[in-house]
């Protein structure tokens, strides 16, 4: 995954947003004990270890989204950082989506012809997008391993 990582990170005019039902604090931690930069932003729950304990608080409280936990919806994080992205101007804006587990499904369906996604395979993702591809807009390409996916973005993606 590191590989993947800083192959992504090397891309001009790409950003590497991460998007995490797990915290912050967990996401910052792994990132830096593989030596991983380039993340420009995490959004997840909120972590910070306080009187040395680990406090977690929910990202938000939903009750919009039944495909989501309650702690967090990807879809609307998706939607929100899209919309920030395009008012403050950027354009030309697609979306490169990663995920595995069912709660990626979500913002998946919120992507457009324009946007890629990548379950990973065997994962729920995966089966979800299967079962349901004819709601998914975006272009889909699965993978098994960080390798694959560079090979993906320079074969069929043509970015190098």
């Amino acid at each position: 995954m590191k590989e993947l990582l800083d192959y992504l990170h090397s891309l001009e005019d790409l950003e590497l947003i991460i998007l995490s039902g797990a915290n912050t604090l967990f996401v910052r931690w792994y990132l830096d004990a593989m030596g991983i930069n380039g993340v420009s932003q995490i959004l997840s729950n909120f972590a910070e270890v306080k009187d040395g304990r680990l406090v977690v608080r929910c990202h938000h409280n939903q009750t919009w989204c039944h495909m989501c936990s309650k702690n967090l919806c990807k879809g609307r994080l998706l939607e929100n950082l899209i919309q920030e992205r395009t008012k403050s101007g950027v354009s030309h804006l697609s979306v490169v989506y990663f995920g595995d587990g069912k709660n990626d499904f979500r913002p998946t369906l919120k992507l457009s012809e324009h946007d890629v996604v990548f379950p990973r395979h065997g994962f729920p993702l995966h089966k979800l997008v299967m079962q349901n591809s004819s709601d998914v807009k975006a272009k889909l390409f699965s993978w098994k391993s960080g390798f694959e996916v560079i090979e993906i973005f320079k074969k069929k993606l043509f970015i190098h």
